[in-house]
């Protein structure tokens, strides 16, 4: 591709940069949906966020494409390389908020673990019942001593 199809430089950067914006506040609608358990927020932020990744990984390969790439090591242009700087500082705060919001989930299905395991003691507890000896007879027993 030749500069003229994939635009300048700067404004493929400026594109990158409003589309992670984009994808930090979809991080942080996340955050909301995950504290606020809204698992409906979630699927459609989930799903939105896949979108905005994909188009950050055209961007990249758009960029990847202009002839100019190379300068973006080592940018002259101060425009260029104050948008560079914030793309990065932007992708670490979304790295940071990720890392969070997995902490969140790994948190709640711990907590459903053991919510689930503190649910099934106490059915099984309840289903016990007690012989004339006074041992412990599980549920399934029951009955089973009965004949017509």
């Amino acid at each position: 591709m030749n500069t003229s199809q994939t635009g300048s430089l700067l404004q493929l950067l400026l594109q990158q940069l409003e589309t992670v914006k984009h994808f930090s506040e979809l991080l942080q609608s996340e955050h909301d949906a995950l504290i606020g358990r809204h698992p409906d927020t979630l699927n459609q932020v989930l799903a939105e966020k896949q979108s905005v990744l994909q188009q950050i990984a055209d961007a990249d390969a758009n960029m990847q494409a202009h002839p100019d790439v190379a300068s973006l090591s080592q940018p002259q242009d101060p425009e260029i390389a104050n948008t560079v700087a914030e793309i990065r500082q932007l992708f670490a705060q979304c790295q940071e908020k990720n890392n969070i919001n997995g902490e969140i989930i790994e948190m709640s299905l711990r907590t459903s673990r053991h919510l689930t395991a503190v649910l099934n003691q106490a059915k099984a507890a309840n289903s016990l019942t007690y012989d004339a000896k006074g041992k412990a007879k599980g549920a399934s027993i029951i009955g089973s001593g009965i004949k017509a």
